[in-house]
């Protein structure tokens, strides 16, 4: 295998609610030995490259517009920051990063490499790859895309898949909506780690209106939702489609029916009931912000992103999406 060195370019209140999906690439059509391509490396580290975060990647290279969604088997180079990253296998970004960016917050919890490289859109050596199965490798020195098997791409990922079933514990006997004030940190599982966390705060010396106040919604609420419209069962038919499980394309299209459904779904008469009490409980016209909580996301020692969005609505109050729906 040869390699080539690279000249780069300089160049709140809270309402919660709870609820992903893995997914898999289709095979692409490039072979599946690696042949051709010599693999690229940058042991430099000149000012066109910033390394985000140092790991080893191993997926289908493609270059992605801000319109097209990625698959978790996807090393991906992006013009420019998109607005939202689901897990893929690996970042490279020809415009500058920040540590704190989105995308790379991601990459740090998904475990995945992730790079400024100013040039990779004009050096042929990169793009002679796009299309073909690589391993993407970045350190803090420089980076290296080298091409890989797809039976290493499957080994790869088939080691970091976890050997036994996670299930995020939440407490369902709690059916009341509670003022934040009324609940502390050990309450997660019945009101979800944000809710608790926030409701924490207000418990330290902070100065006035530092903390939110506001309301925590239990799980149950979305429990009682999902079971009562039969949506349990419709996820449970979905995951187990083959071909829902291997098609990203298929995914966004049966996700986007789901959301539309959930959209759609008539609420449990008594859940309407209590969630119509605490709005009537606020002063007539007051904008009332929604928040999603979990417990899988963000338990102690766990730093996750929030990508979610906060969005009014005509009646004043501001939902956000939950990323409950979307491929992970």
């Amino acid at each position: 295998m040869t390699t080539k060195t690279i000249a780069l370019g300089v160049g709140l209140g809270v309402a919660i609610v709870a609820g992903a999906c893995s997914s898999t690439v289709a095979d692409p059509t490039p072979s599946t030995t690696a042949a051709a391509p010599a693999a690229i490396t940058n042991p430099a580290a000149p000012a066109g490259f910033a390394p985000l975060n140092p790991e080893v990647g191993f997926g289908l290279l493609r270059v992605m517009t801000l319109e097209e969604r990625p698959g978790p088997r996807d090393v991906v180079i992006y013009p420019a920051l998109p607005n939202e990253m689901p897990r893929v296998a690996g970042v490279i970004t020809t415009v500058p990063q920040t540590p704190l960016s989105h995308v790379n917050l991601r990459a740090v919890q998904d475990n995945v490499p992730n790079a400024f490289v100013a040039n990779a859109f004009d050096d042929p050596a990169i793009t002679a790859l796009v299309g073909r199965y690589v391993k993407y490798t970045v350190t803090t020195e420089g980076f290296t895309i080298a091409p890989a098997t797809q039976s290493e791409v499957e080994a790869h990922h088939a080691a970091a898949r976890p050997t036994a079933a996670q299930t995020p514990e939440r407490d369902l006997t709690v059916r009341v909506i509670a003022p934040l004030g009324a609940i502390g940190f050990d309450d997660w599982k019945a009101y979800g780690v944000k809710a608790a966390n926030v409701a924490t705060l207000a418990t330290l010396d902070l100065p006035a209106a530092t903390v939110p106040d506001g309301y925590a919604v239990p799980f149950s609420f979305y429990d009682e939702f999902m079971k009562t419209n039969g949506f349990y069962d419709r996820v449970t038919t979905m995951l187990a489609d083959p071909q829902f499980r291997s098609d990203p394309s298929v995914q966004e299209q049966q996700l986007e029916r789901l959301r539309d459904a959930i959209k759609g779904a008539p609420m449990p008469t008594w859940i309407m009931a209590a969630l119509d009490t605490l709005q009537q409980s606020f002063p007539a016209g007051t904008s009332i912000r929604c928040r999603s909580s979990s417990t899988p996301c963000r338990r102690r020692g766990a730093a996750r992103r929030d990508a979610q969005r906060t969005r009014p609505d005509r009646r004043g109050v501001h939902r956000r999406r939950s990323p409950s729906t979307r491929p992970r």
